[in-house]
């Protein structure tokens, strides 16, 4: 069934979403400003036939008003085996003309910044990386509570700085080493592949 959900927490609910519904039957648009491209990519996405369900998620820290227009008689009437989930920080990002056609859910996340969190996205370089990573050579360094709550922090903070330009399969790529956090997966072989991940990303934007 289509939805809202309001968090602060975009990449658990992503993950859970993948998870519960098969990473294969997902589709995902989003967007730091989510504007008319992306509404109408996720309205061209919804046509497409399909003979099992397909959900198309939506998120963005800002959603245009033009945008959430284009998308209102596809919310109401979504063609056949497809459903919408669109994922807000909060219910006044969304216009409420919107919320009259999704049921909507809150899931607040709060989650405490890691002690060992001094990345500076804006200066993030190689030598950076490197030096950031040199920190947790040792596993016992870091508990797995630990990590995941510092994966969790550099990946969201990375979202909303606008400095990157992410593309669908890095949000697949985060879900991933989120799984990897709980495996006894040295700290330092889900830390090096994101802050690589993130210098391309910068580099491609810039």
């Amino acid at each position: 069934m289509s939805k809202i959900i309001i968090t602060n927490d975009f990449i658990s609910v992503f993950e859970e979403l993948t998870s519960e519904l098969g990473a294969a039957n997902v589709r995902l648009f989003g967007a730091e400003r989510f504007g008319l491209d992306e509404a109408k990519a996720a309205v061209n996405e919804a046509y497409i036939a399909e003979n099992s369900l397909k959900t198309i998620v939506l998120h963005g820290e800002f959603y245009g008003i033009e945008a959430q227009n284009a998308l209102l008689k596809i919310l109401e009437e979504p063609p056949r085996n497809i459903d919408f989930v669109v994922v807000a920080n909060s219910k006044s990002a969304l216009l409420a003309t919107i919320h009259s056609r999704l049921s909507c859910e809150i899931r607040r996340f709060k989650k405490e910044r890691s002690e060992l969190w001094t990345l500076e996205f804006a200066t993030l370089d190689l030598k950076g990386v490197v030096e950031f990573v040199r920190k947790f050579e040792k596993k016992e360094e870091i508990t797995k509570g630990q990590l995941l709550n510092l994966l969790k922090t550099i990946v969201e903070e990375a979202l909303a700085s606008g400095i990157f330009s992410f593309c669908e399969s890095d949000y697949f790529y985060f879900a991933k080493l989120n799984k990897l956090c709980a495996n006894n997966v040295r700290p330092t072989a889900i830390l090096t592949p994101l802050l690589l991940l993130l210098l391309r990303r910068k580099n491609e934007l810039f």
